[in-house]
């Protein structure tokens, strides 16, 4: 769970066409076995970032190799607001 604004990412076409090289055709599948393997488990997915974003928002403590989230979401506010809302 990242704080990020829909415009300043863009959406990615992972459809293999047939004028793709063979890296391009290689990484588009590995791309799409990721994609397929998160979706199959996207309730857990969910279920263990909310509870671990909500322990650390109550406690304030980040445990190690996590995010801090709270000082994403008051960067990702500060990008905002001096690059988007101007």
């Amino acid at each position: 769970m990242f704080p990020v604004k829909e415009c300043v990412y863009s959406k990615v076409d992972l459809k293999i066409n047939q004028n793709d090289s063979i890296e391009t055709k290689n990484y588009k599948n590995l791309m799409n076995k990721e994609f397929s393997f998160c979706v199959g488990i996207l309730d857990s997915i969910l279920q263990k970032a909310t509870k671990l974003y909500d322990k650390q928002m109550k406690t304030g403590k980040v445990i190690p190799f996590c995010c801090y989230f709270k000082l994403l979401e008051e960067k990702c506010k500060e990008w905002i607001e001096n690059n988007l809302e101007k």
